[in-house]
């Protein structure tokens, strides 16, 4: 009986590619615009940001990353004013990321 090799399994190659395309739109299916917030939202956040930081107590934070809502939760360690970021879990993130921020509690 003489072997076929790749002829056998040349149909299945499209098969394959086929998964890329649906892993492909099922990641853009995720992918979202950013929110924009008002002056107001913004006004909110930052006083809910400096309370977090100056009582020191844990708050939940959404915030915009990699196309993403991303929840994260923890502490404010520092503010930074001038370049527009805090440091949060010892991560810097900048203030246009963040879109919502309420107690942990809440």
């Amino acid at each position: 009986m003489q072997d076929r090799g790749y002829i056998k399994w040349a149909p299945f190659n499209s098969l394959i590619n086929d998964k890329n395309i649906i892993k492909e739109v099922k990641e853009k299916e995720f992918i979202l615009d950013k929110p924009e917030l008002s002056e107001d939202q913004i006004n909110i956040l930052n006083d809910k940001i400096f309370d977090a930081y100056t009582n020191h107590y844990k708050v939940n934070l959404i915030i915009y990353k990699n196309m993403k809502l991303v929840k994260i939760i923890g502490f404010v360690n520092s503010i930074n004013i001038l370049k527009k970021y805090i440091i949060f879990n010892k991560e810097h993130i900048f203030f246009n990321q963040i879109l919502k921020v309420y107690n942990f509690i809440d």
